[in-house]
């Protein structure tokens, strides 16, 4: 979970495709949208085509000169003679694209680039000793600061990295706080009490995380930071925030045309159909026993239905019943139904999954193949999610959990009689 938060890059992943040629040589695509910023460019460092061509999102081009960048690193705790890698996020995986020795606590890096920002990472180390700090490499001397063991990495000196240092250092102190209380949650040795706690905090810091990236983004969307944010996080946003921003940035001719505003604006689109209000729309499911049927059959029936939709392969999923299972010791009493919907189409693993978490309500799963239209329908990005629909089959609240699911669902209920 706390790898989400801090590197959730691959769902972003082809939001800012470039065209580049460098001249005499073949088109190559540059990609600007991943990991905690706008995901750019496989140019390698230290090449020197004379000019670019840059296409936009569509058909349009224009000559671009490429343009000398230097970052000055310093290394902290880090030892001289290690490498320290300048990396990009290529079909999902890390590539390096030059490399530099520390020495007496210091790296540096040359090479040309092209005049917009691209999202770059400086990585140092192996396995749990790994520093990784994501910037932006545009022209200019970039300054970074990169610490071995804490998430301490300081980027400034150019544009972009001015802005983006101050998401950084805010988010870098949130994400600290989450990895003191997973080892607390973790702890063989903590008490019950304790770890119970830790959970709890580890929720508010998700929520503060979230709300604080949100916040940030909406102050700077007339920037490539706030756009590679967007990028991230949109489907955080109420719509009507959402179309707040997607108005501003229509207004803007460098913005409006650009793979990301597309994109987001297909999803509030399709978000207004499926929005809390709005009547369910249907889809074919199977029960595990391969019997064909659909969510018509048991949303709009009368009571509230609270939908568990869940992938064996997903860690989060089984946590997550455990409190669901709270809620539904708390409500099913009064009527309301629930049920889960698996994106795996395997039943034997299923059930061996629902051995473990022993839930007590209906279960079904999707027809093979059809997971990502319903993640396209219903406007998910992740899972596990919980819709939650009223009696007459309208969408009442999405992605609530917990207390605040509870407190939902109360809203649903007849109101008991009160005695005198």
């Amino acid at each position: 979970m706390l790898v989400a938060l801090v590197v959730t890059a691959a769902t972003a992943q082809n939001n800012f495709d470039v065209k580049v040629k460098p001249a005499g040589k073949s088109a190559a695509t540059v990609k600007k949208a991943q990991v905690t910023k706008p995901k750019t460019a496989t140019t390698a460092t230290n090449t020197k085509p004379k000019t670019t061509t840059a296409a936009n999102s569509k058909t349009n081009q224009a000559t671009v000169q490429w343009q000398p960048y230097t970052i000055l690193g310093k290394a902290n705790n880090i030892k001289d003679g290690q490498k320290v890698y300048l990396a990009t996020i290529e079909n999902r995986r890390q590539k390096h694209l030059d490399s530099a020795t520390v020495r007496n606590g210091a790296f540096t890096f040359k090479g040309k680039t092209l005049p917009f920002p691209l999202s770059r990472f400086l990585v140092t180390g192996a396995g749990f000793n790994t520093v990784t700090a994501d910037f932006f490499l545009e022209p200019g001397t970039i300054k970074a600061s990169i610490t071995a063991g804490k998430r301490a990495d300081h980027i400034t000196g150019t544009r972009h990295n001015n802005i983006y240092v101050n998401y950084k250092d805010t988010s870098n102190l949130i994400v600290s706080k989450m990895a003191d209380q997973y080892m607390l949650m973790s702890s063989t040795t903590a008490p019950t009490e304790d770890r119970t706690k830790a959970r709890q905090r580890i929720d508010s810091l998700k929520q503060c995380y979230t709300d604080y990236a949100c916040d940030f983004t909406r102050r700077n969307t007339q920037n490539m930071v706030g756009m590679f944010l967007l990028s991230e996080y949109y489907n955080q946003f109420p719509l009507a925030d959402l179309k707040v921003i997607l108005d501003r940035i229509n207004k803007n001719k460098s913005f409006k045309d650009m793979p990301i505003t597309q994109a987001v604006q297909k999803y509030y689109d399709n978000a207004v159909k499926t929005e809390e209000g709005k009547i369910f729309t249907d889809f074919n499911m199977l029960t595990l026993d391969s019997v064909p049927s659909k969510l018509s059959q048991i949303a709009g029936k009368g009571q509230p239905l609270v939908l568990y939709l869940w992938g064996v392969k997903i860690a989060a999923s089984t946590s997550e019943v455990i409190p669901l299972k709270r809620v539904y010791r708390n409500f099913s009493k009064d009527g309301v139904q629930f049920a889960s919907l698996c994106f795996d189409s395997d039943t034997a693993v299923i059930n061996k999954s629902l051995k473990r978490t022993n839930p007590g309500w209906a279960q079904f799963m999707l027809p093979e193949g059809q997971g990502q239209q319903v993640m396209n329908t219903y406007n998910l990005r992740e899972l596990p999610y919980i819709i939650l629909f009223d009696g007459e089959g309208h969408i009442a609240a999405r992605g609530l959990r917990r207390d605040a699911l509870e407190e939902k669902i109360k809203t649903l209920l007849p109101k008991k009689n009160e005695t005198n």
